[in-house]
């Protein structure tokens, strides 16, 4: 029988996430375990995190991992600072960024600037959905985005 694992804001504790994963969930490959965001930050090991989703999904685990509010500020982060195409015109989040949790990411990368993070990471990052519809429940990070008349478009943010 399949079984279905929720698991939410991981917050960079990489080595919770894999004991939690392996001496408490003790996934099949046909299991679900769905992650609902907030990978990094705070945490000391954000890039743990990532390289352990990456690699569950690598060897064939059924693990499905969504954007968190903390995923989408690293991006949004990022494209203010290093995209060739420059700001996207939306006030500086960056040293909030820093302050709830940036640094601890930057750290476990190894890096001193956000523009340093390896690029396979930012498209990971990038490519998450916001939600997954199951039989019986829709998975969200924080809820859907009740500004847009469709909530389940796939922008994140309320205009207005």
């Amino acid at each position: 029988m399949r079984e279905q694992w929720v698991i939410a804001d991981i917050h960079g504790c990489a080595r919770s996430l894999m004991q939690l994963v392996e001496e408490k969930i003790k996934p099949s490959r046909q299991d679900e375990i769905y992650l609902l965001g907030d990978y990094i930050d705070r945490g000391p090991d954000s890039r743990g995190v990532i390289d352990y989703i990456m690699y569950l999904q690598d060897v064939g685990y059924q693990v499905f991992p969504l954007m968190g509010n903390h995923e989408d500020v690293l991006l949004r982060c990022y494209a203010q600072e290093c995209a060739p195409e420059g700001p996207i015109g939306m006030y500086d989040l960056k040293e909030s960024w820093l302050y709830f949790g940036g640094r601890a990411t930057l750290k476990s990368f190894g890096v001193k600037n956000l523009c340093e993070i390896p690029p396979h990471y930012l498209r990971f990052l990038s490519q998450l959905p916001y939600y997954y519809k199951l039989d019986n429940f829709v998975l969200a990070h924080a809820g859907l985005n009740f500004c847009l008349a469709d909530p389940f478009r796939t922008s994140s943010r309320c205009s207005g």
